[in-house]
Formats: C-alpha cells, sequence, structure tokens
C-alpha cells in the first residue's frame, strides 16, 4: 500500500506538539517536528489560554511537515487536554478568551451546584467525579459573575472542537472530551438536557456529538489559499481528549487493562464494558470518561509530575540545582518513608512555593520534616506511587475486574524510579509503552477515520508492533504493603 502521513496535534496544559506519523499498513513511525510553548496569560482577573497562538502553531506546524517530511499530511487530527471550552455568539465571534481550568472562578460552585442537585443525582446522571476545574463548575462561575457571556452565546465549543471549526468552519463536539464537562448523560452519546434544565444552564449552546471514525471536513479553501498548500488535507476525528488518545496506544490487546497515563496529571484507570456508579466510586473521585468506541474510562485524577515541576520551578527560580539526574540521584539518597503526604491534598492544587506546601503538610501530620531536595521529590515520588496503590484497589473492588499489569504511557515513562516505585506499591507488573501516547492515539484514530484499519482492536496491533516496552517487576512489596496499611492510609483520613 501507498503510505499515510499523519499530522497529530498534541495539546497539553503546558505545551503543544506536532508528531509526523508515517504508516506503511502494519506499523507506525512517528518524529516529533514541532513543540512549542502553551503560556497561559493572566490578565483582567482571569488565567486565559492564548488559543490564537495555538493555531497559529498548527498552521505553522503544518507548513513544517511539508518541509521536513517532503509530503503533505493526508490528514490532521487534534487532541488536548479536557474540560476548558470557548463561549461564542450568534455571529461565531468569541465572547471571552477560553479560560484556564485552574483559574479560581469555578471555586465553591460546586457547593452552589449541589444545593440545586444533590452530589449523587448529579452523579447518577453524569457519571463524573466533582472536580474543582469540571467544565460544568466554570459554567455556573459565568453564569453568577459574569452572567452577560452566558446571556449572549449561541455556542458551545471544546479546545479541539473550536480548533477544528477554524480549519474547516464545520461545528461539532466529540464524545471522549464531552464526557469530561460533567454534562453528558452517562449511559448514552448525549448531552445531560435534564441537569442542564435544573441548574437555569442554555441548553441549546451544545453542538450535536460525533465520534471517530468520521471525517470531520477538510482544510478550508482561505487557508489553503493563504499558505499555499498544494493538497487537500483531510481534517479526522480523533479522541480528542488526551488521556483517550493516550490509552488507545496502549501496547496491549487486553479487554480490560488498567492503565496510567503519566504525566502533569497521572491518569489511573482501567476499560470498562459499562459504568461503575455507586457512591463509594463517587466519594473516591471515580469518574466513568468515555473511549472513543463508546465504553468507559474508570478513572481517577492524581496529582503527578504537577508537584515535581513546580518544586522544580521554585528551586531554579534561586538559582539551585534542578536537573534531572541530580534530583533523582538525590531522592534515591535520601531516607524511604521518612515523609508522606496525600499528593491531592486541595492546598497542592495552585501554583506557589510547592517545596514549602509540602514542608507543611507533614507538620500539620507531625512528621519529620523534609530538609533538603532530594527528600522532598523521594517524600513526592512515594506518596504519589502509594496514591496508586489506593486508586488500583477501589477501581478493582467497584469494577470486579483483577488486572495483572498496569500499562504505563506518557512523559511519564521516562521515570524509571516512580515507574519501579509504581511497581513496588501495587505488586503489579508494570509495562511502559510510548511517551508520545496521545500522538499515538491521535494517529490511530485517524487511521481508523480514514478507513486505513477497520477496527479499534487492529489499531492495537498496529501500537504493539510500533512500540519499545520497559518492564518493571515489583520488589519489597512486603515493605510498602506494610507503610501503606500502616502510615499512609491514616494520611488520608487526616487529609
Amino acid at each position: 500500500m501507498k503510505e499515510k502521513y499523519l499530522a497529530a496535534v498534541d495539546l497539553g496544559a503546558s505545551s503543544g506538539r506536532t508528531v509526523a506519523g508515517q504508516f506503511n499498513g502494519s506499523r507506525l513511525k512517528m518524529k516529533e517536528l514541532f513543540r512549542f510553548n502553551n503560556n497561559p496569560v493572566s490578565t483582567t482577573g482571569h488565567l486565559y489560554w492564548n488559543i490564537l497562538s495555538i493555531y497559529q502553531n498548527i498552521i505553522e506546524s503544518l507548513l513544517l511537515f511539508h518541509k521536513d517530511v517532503e509530503e503533505f499530511p493526508d490528514s490532521i487530527g487534534i487532541d488536548s487536554w479536557g474540560v476548558d471550552f470557548i463561549l461564542m455568539d450568534k455571529n461565531k465571534e468569541i465572547l471571552q478568551n477560553p479560560v484556564h481550568y485552574r483559574d479560581p472562578r469555578s471555586l465553591g460552585m460546586d457547593t452552589l451546584c449541589f444545593s440545586q442537585i444533590s452530589q449523587f443525582s448529579l452523579y447518577k446522571e453524569t457519571g463524573t467525579a466533582s472536580q474543582p476545574f469540571n467544565t460544568l463548575y466554570h459554567l455556573l462561575g459565568i453564569k453568577k459573575n459574569e452572567p452577560w457571556i452566558l446571556d449572549n452565546a449561541d455556542l458551545f465549543l471544546m479546545i479541539p472542537d473550536y480548533l477544528n471549526y477554524l480549519l474547516t468552519g464545520n461545528i461539532g463536539a466529540e464524545l471522549t472530551n464531552a464526557s469530561t464537562t460533567q454534562l453528558l448523560e452517562v449511559h448514552t452519546k448525549n448531552w445531560a438536557h435534564n441537569i442542564l434544565n435544573k441548574l437555569n444552564l442554555p441548553i441549546h449552546i451544545f453542538p450535536d456529538i460525533y465520534s471517530a471514525p468520521s471525517l470531520l471536513g477538510k482544510l478550508s479553501k482561505p487557508i489553503m489559499n493563504e499558505f499555499n498548500f498544494k493538497k487537500e488535507i483531510n481534517v479526522n476525528a480523533t479522541a480528542s481528549h488526551d488521556t483517550a488518545a493516550a490509552v488507545l496506544a496502549l501496547p496491549t490487546e487486553e479487554r480490560n487493562p488498567l492503565f496510567l497515563s503519566s504525566g502533569t496529571w497521572s491518569l489511573l484507570g482501567i476499560i470498562s464494558d459499562h459504568p461503575v456508579i455507586t457512591e463509594k466510586g463517587m466519594l473516591a473521585g471515580i469518574t466513568n470518561e468515555r473511549t472513543p468506541d463508546g465504553r468507559y474510562r474508570l478513572l481517577r485524577n492524581i496529582m503527578g509530575m504537577w508537584l515535581i515541576n513546580e518544586c522544580i520551578r521554585y528551586w531554579k527560580n534561586r538559582g539551585m540545582k534542578t536537573d534531572f539526574q541530580y534530583l533523582d540521584s538525590a531522592a534515591a539518597g535520601a531516607e524511604p518513608f521518612k515523609t508522606l503526604i496525600n499528593p491531592d491534598h486541595l492546598s497542592l492544587y495552585s501554583s506557589g512555593n510547592m517545596p514549602e506546601k509540602i514542608i507543611s503538610l507533614c507538620r500539620k501530620t507531625n512528621q519529620p520534616l523534609p530538609d533538603n531536595q532530594g527528600s522532598i521529590v523521594r517524600c513526592i515520588l512515594e506518596s504519589i506511587a502509594l496514591k496508586y496503590k489506593y486508586t488500583i484497589d477501589i477501581l478493582k473492588d467497584i469494577s470486579g475486574l483483577t488486572p495483572e499489569n498496569l500499562y504505563i504511557v506518557g512523559g511519564g515513562i521516562h521515570n524509571t524510579t516512580l515507574n519501579q516505585m509504581a511497581s513496588n506499591a501495587t505488586g503489579l507488573t508494570v509495562i511502559c509503552g510510548e511517551s508520545e501516547a496521545s500522538s499515538m492515539g491521535n494517529c490511530i484514530s485517524q487511521l481508523y477515520s480514514s478507513g486505513e484499519i477497520g477496527s479499534w482492536e487492529e489499531g492495537s496491533r498496529v501500537v504493539i508492533n510500533s512500540t519499545e516496552i520497559q518492564i518493571f517487576k515489583p520488589k519489597d512489596n512486603n515493605i510498602w504493603l506494610d507503610i501503606y496499611n500502616n502510615k499512609f492510609i491514616s494520611l488520608l483520613r487526616e487529609n
């Protein structure tokens, strides 16, 4: 067959990248072509995304694709973080730059929401865990504090959907990203009109939902003419939520794999054929997000490399050593299990002096204080690994599934210390796959949407053919279990 060339745009919360995918019928080769910073802008009381800069970088990456690969891509697909959105008026003009999910406008909106509908009623209808950054709470924040925006809104588009609109002129809402909003019915592929009505949010602004396989359109003629593209480029449906895309890149054909998308956030979950809606799952923060084929990712958001990155940012600003090799060595030399924290404590959610925040948590729980970079990094890594154990136990309990392997993808595969700790803490074999998993899953989605592969199962075989794996076996699991049962669990109760 003639080789197919794919442009996979993967937008993260700190950077974006475009990867060139080259498919020969059985194997996918990937090469990063372009990476750019995705820095939010703080102004006029909000933290905004620079959406036009993102769009400009996407166009630039297409130009670089042709220059580097010497081919125009056959198609392009976009995935991004979830939750965030754009509101447009009846003239398709943006009413407000997209606001960052960490913006404080959503704080306290869960309490306001639960005064009108109970938390469990909301969970039963949407299957979505209540998190302070959820789309629903941002919309309620707008309704309360900036009502003119909703009053003039005619269209709601999530970040990838808006960018697809700019590229093609076509409008829609992709399933996997819609499932992050807390506004999708858990048992269907429809917006939760009952919830929207109860909270007096406008129903008419939400577009029809689509999923792969689908052709969204072609790159518009004005873009083709302006940038002198010599070939029609399809804009294909992908799993537009980056975690949903990453799950498509798991190097396994298991029907119900246990997975961890490891990066700024640790997204830990298991694929289920049906949603699990229980009070225990709700209280544990387990969400039911969708896969491209309509199944469910039972998962929990866990603070991941955010904690390390924030420490590095603080130390770097003070001229301290922050290279990975140094910090990893310093952590290895620190005392094991000296101090532990709940990595999901609310005090760690926002930017700031992260080392001091961690020390403060240790002080509140009457533990020895980490007194250097190595002890702080070790505290973070051990605590994250133990939180993996805690979350996996809940996932196994509510799903009835008993996985033997944990598949890790994403940038976190390079943190071999944490990967080994994850195996030690959980007692599972850890299998690490692709670091650019979202980009690989993006390409798999495009291949499915264009008919180059016939099923998601065939996509899994392509992934296996295309991925080099690393395997970690558990060590000292009995020691980790003792720490988990006799120290860590009590810390979670206190936090």
